[in-house]
Formats: structure tokens, C-alpha cells, sequence
């Protein structure tokens, strides 16, 4: 009765939410159930036929949770989702909720749940998975989290309470990532690029791991993809990049627009596909992704066309079409994930348009001295047709683009979101592109916006 009650005060507060206007009702609802039924999210979790994924990591969760749901889909595999992005307990409880019948049923095969690193520990408490998958380990919000190892730290003695049958996929080239399982016993699957095109020889000045976890020895790098992620191997033990059965290779980066790889299975199976999406790092969210689902017996004639057919999650290079011009979303959150959303832009050819709309709520991380990590100077560039500044912390974004070089005369200032789209729409000439880099929040807000000109949909619907 408990448990009927709480998902009843559930369903009906996230539909007084969605028609108030006042959010997609992703989180107050799981936040109000766990009050009445502190046990709601194991008693629906555990009804998941096949059980649980947990995809957690600093960047990448988003879309490595909805290229798992689109191969899936096209396996005929069902399934239940937190695709809002909302991904505390009281996220994931809220999207039980959803799927729920009154009497506290549920019935899919499969619960796809992106996971804040911080709540690794509470969700496998509760969600016992039947895999877990993490993405990498990047500095992010030091307010919240601390430093990387504090994070790496919580996830790490979290896995040692995996239920005994539970896989572990985990980043090869990523060197904290890679070391996770040291102390556990349960299956180790990697997934990893092992093709040598395009990397770099040095780390960056933002890289954050410089020292193996093993020894605390500097790494030595064969090579860098990005960051920290790469071919590495520690010359004062024996920690090395582990050997990654799921891996890719044949790599082509089509600048802003796409990138085609080649998948290897340790079956010996190959697929080649092209992402429509740009970048090395989404090619790693296809990997964790393809990892997961082959693990899972899906045939990879499904995971290549699941991957194929994927189309970007809200804010993370999602493309929006204003009549002849459109509009492109990269969520930024912290140097590396900056650094490699500018890198692959500035690839692309023709002027650019930006929008950099940069805010401090507690979603955001509160601590903006992250900006001084990125590598802005790349912008500065005859290419740059005009950089417009926004945000609550717009005038800290102004400083810092000052400070890289950026010519005073093509930064702009604009706070109100709807002013803001329409100036930046009118300054971005027919047939080209107005790249929008925001934080969380700010993302949130700037969709919001462009809801009143044009018809995307809420950020808690499943597209």
C-alpha cells in the first residue's frame, strides 16, 4: 500500500509539473515517492526482466544512455530510460514512476540508467545492475565533487558491492578509468580506440592525469586522443593501457558534421558505420555503447544500425533549422569537454558564429575558474565572424575571451535569451551555422527560448 500511494503522489505531481510549465517533472516526483516509500526504487527495479545498466562517467553519459536505447530499439529489446538526463536517485525514481502502472508494475526487459559519479555508490545499492559502464574521469565541478582522484576514489570501492555476476566495461585509454577494477573480481570488459590517426604526441596543458594510480609514477603517452586518453604505460611498474576486446579502428573525422569508424568485436566481427556525430569523444560513447549491447547478445548488424540512425541528445549536438540557417548545441561543462567541442569546430571550414552562455547555478557547478583551462585562444581566428557572451557569469566569458586575443569588436553581450537568439539569428548569414556553447542550466534556458520561435520539443520528452 505504501508503495501504491507514493506512485500515485508520483504520477500526480510530475503531470502538475508538465502543465504548469514548471519542468518535465524528471526528479520532485522520485523526490516526494522516496519520502513515503524510502524502498520504491529497488521494488521497481527489481521487476526489469534482464536487470539494470548504469552508465556513469564525467562526460559522455547522456549519449552513451540513448545510443544503448536506439540499438535496442532496433533489436526489438524493451526497455525503461531516465532520458531526461535527470540522473540522481530521485531522477531514476521518477522515471520508475513513469513506467509504472498504479499497482507498482513495470514490465520491460531492460533499465538504462545514467548515473551522477557521485551517486555510483546509493545506485548500485539500489538498482543492483547487471552491468555497469563508465565513460572517463575528468576534473568537473570541484564545488561538488573535489579532486579527480576523490571521484575516481568513490567509484572504485562502490564496484567492490556490484552483485558477484555484474560486468564491469570500462575505458581502456582513460587511466583512472582503466584502473577501477583492481580490487574486484567480477568480469572486466574494455572498449577502447586502438587506431594511431590523428593523435597527439603530448598531453595537454588541462590534461588531468599526469601519474599512475598504480605507483604514483609519471605516465609515460605513445600517444593522446585528447586529455588524459590515450596509449600509455607506466615506465616504474607495470600498469599499462589494458588490451580493449571491443575496439575501434579505420577512424575518418568528417570535421563538425560526422566520423566513420570501424568496430571490432572479440568474435572477430567487424562493422563499419559513420556516426552522425562529430568528434573522438562520441566515437567512445559508441563504444561503451556497442560494448554493453554485445555483452548483452544483441547481433551487431543491430548495434551497427542503432548506431547509425542515432541522432544527438538534447543539447549535445543537437541542430535545430531556423529557415535557411541552424542552430548547433554543445553543452559545456569543464576544460577537456570544452577543449574538444572547440578543436572539432574550428576542423569544420567556413566562418563560425558563437554563442558562449556560461551560468554558476548548482547545476552547473558554482566554480567558474574552469574557463581559464579552455583553450579560447583557438578562437581566435579571422574565421570568427562574432562571439556573443551570455549567461549569468557572461561578463567573466567576455574577460577570458579578452584575455585569449579574441578582437574586442566581435564580442558581444546579450543576458535575455530570446534577445540574444534573435540578435545572433540576424548577424548569422543565410545557409550558415550559429554554434551555441552553454552550460547545463544555460542550455536549459536558451531551449526554453527557442521554443518560442520554433517547434523542438521539451528537454524530458523521448526524441
Amino acid at each position: 500500500m505504501r508503495l501504491k500511494i507514493a506512485i500515485l503522489i508520483g504520477k500526480v505531481v510530475a503531470f502538475f509539473c508538465r502543465v504548469s510549465g514548471r519542468g518535465g517533472g524528471t526528479t520532485l516526483p522520485g523526490l516526494l515517492a522516496e519520502k513515503i516509500d524510502p524502498y520504491l526504487v529497488p521494488k521497481l527495479a527489481s521487476q526489469i526482466r534482464k536487470g539494470n545498466i548504469i552508465i556513469s562517467g564525467t562526460n559522455g553519459k547522456t549519449t552513451t544512455a540513448k545510443m544503448i536505447a536506439n540499438i535496442l530499439e532496433e533489436a526489438g529489446v524493451s526497455f525503461i530510460h531516465n532520458y531526461s538526463g535527470s540522473n540522481l536517485i530521485r531522477g531514476i525514481a521518477s522515471t520508475l514512476i513513469s513506467e509504472s502502472t498504479l499497482c507498482g508494475r513495470i514490465n520491460k526487459k531492460i533499465g538504462i540508467f545514467e548515473v551522477d559519479e557521485a551517486t555510483i555508490p546509493e545506485a548500485i545499492k539500489k538498482l543492483k545492475p547487471k552491468a555497469i559502464i563508465i565513460t572517463n574521469f575528468f576534473r568537473d565541478q570541484l564545488d561538488r565533487y573535489g579532486e579527480l582522484d576523490t571521484i575516481a576514489g568513490i567509484a572504485k570501492n562502490a564496484l567492490r558491492f556490484l552483485p558477484k555476476k555484474a560486468q564491469i566495461i570500462l575505458n581502456a585509454n582513460d587511466p583512472f578509468v582503466a584502473f577501477l577494477n583492481e580490487k574486484v573480481k567480477n568480469e572486466t570488459i574494455y572498449f577502447g580506440i586502438k587506431d594511431r590517426m590523428g593523435g597527439l604526441k603530448s598531453l595537454e596543458h588541462a590534461a588531468d592525469i599526469k601519474y599512475c594510480p598504480s605507483c604514483g609514477g609519471k605516465i609515460d603517452y605513445q600517444l593522446i586522443f585528447f586529455s588524459h586518453v590515450g596509449l600509455f604505460h607506466c615506465p616504474h611498474c607495470t600498469y599499462q593501457t589494458p588490451d580493449a576486446q571491443i575496439y575501434a579502428s579505420k577512424i575518418e573525422l568528417k570535421g563538425a558534421q560526422s566520423s566513420k569508424i570501424q568496430i571490432n568485436f572479440p568474435t572477430k566481427e567487424k562493422i563499419s558505420l559513420t556516426l552522425r556525430l562529430p568528434g573522438i569523444y562520441n566515437i567512445y560513447n559508441a563504444l561503451a555503447a556497442a560494448s554493453f549491447c554485445f555483452v548483452l547478445g544483441i547481433k551487431p548488424v543491430h548495434i551497427q544500425s542503432g548506431l547509425e540512425k542515432f541522432s544527438a541528445a538534447f543539447g549535445r549536438v543537437e541542430e535545430v533549422k531556423i529557415n535557411d540557417k541552424s542552430i548547433v548545441i554543445f553543452l559545456i561543462k569543464n576544460p577537456t569537454g570544452a577543449n574538444v567541442v572547440i578543436k572539432t569546430l574550428m576542423n569544420d571550414r567556413g566562418a563560425k558564429n558563437f554563442i558562449l552562455a556560461l551560468n554558476d547555478n548548482l547545476a552547473d557547478g558554482t566554480d567558474v575558474s574552469w574557463i581559464w583551462d579552455v583553450d579560447f585562444e583557438k578562437l581566435e581566428n579571422k574565421d570568427i565572424n562574432f562571439i556573443y557572451v551570455s549567461g549569468i557569469r557572461a561578463e567573466d566569458m567576455a574577460l577570458r575571451l579578452k584575455y585569449a586575443g579574441i578582437d574586442p569588436k566581435r564580442i558581444y553581450c546579450e543576458k535575455n535569451y530570446e534577445n540574444l537568439l534573435r540578435k545572433a539569428l540576424a548577424l548569422t548569414k543565410e545557409g550558415r551555422k550559429l554554434y551555441i556553447l552553454p552550460t547545463y542550466t544555460a542550455m536549459l534556458d536558451i531551449r526554453k527560448a527557442l521554443r518560442q520561435i520554433t517547434k523542438l520539443y521539451h528537454f524530458w520528452e523521448n526524441r
